[in-house]
């Protein structure tokens, strides 16, 4: 069974995006904040919480950036 969706040009840009742009930890530990964060949005319906505002700035470009290379063109 193949698993591996992903073009080569995609991989390399994937390879390219974890050497250059985030280590792989810091990409996780942004994710992990910015899920928990918007999870607790939703739970609460209150004033959004900006604890860590640096790092979930940061983890939010590095997700957009990461969209852009898994799928470039925008559906809303």
């Amino acid at each position: 069974m193949n698993t591996n969706n992903l073009s080569e040009e995609t991989e390399e840009k994937l390879i390219e995006f974890f050497s250059n742009t985030v280590e792989p930890k810091s990409f996780a530990k942004a994710l992990r904040q910015l899920s928990y964060l918007i999870a607790l949005n939703k739970v609460s319906k209150s004033e959004p919480m900006f604890s860590h505002k640096e790092n979930l700035e940061k983890g939010f470009c590095w997700l957009v950036e990461l969209a852009e290379i898994l799928n470039p063109d925008l559906e809303v």
